[in-house]
């Protein structure tokens, strides 16, 4: 992962990561990571917010997306096919 944290200005953690994972010290690489990062990797957001969030990053730039999240129930099933009713109705 080197390369896309060097494009994020994130180089020297990701050596630092690389030396923790070598070293099997697991429980200490997640305070070393700023919340920042995960906003310039993934994209968050509630089931009512995540659909916009996904557009608005990535709907000039790719034709297609996979999108999951844990189904554990009638309500989680019931979220879920909102999400994806959103996705599509915002698909061109």
């Amino acid at each position: 992962y080197s390369r896309p944290f060097e494009l994020h200005g994130y180089g020297k953690l990701a050596l630092e990561m690389a030396q923790l994972s070598k070293a099997q010290r697991w429980d200490e690489m997640q305070a070393r990571v700023p919340d920042d990062l995960y906003h310039d990797f993934v994209t968050v957001g509630t089931y009512d917010t995540i659909a916009e969030k996904l557009r608005d990053r990535y709907e000039d730039c790719v034709s297609s997306i996979e999108f999951a999240m844990p189904v554990d129930n009638e309500a989680d099933a019931g979220a879920l096919r909102e999400v994806i009713q959103d996705l599509q109705r915002g698909a061109t």
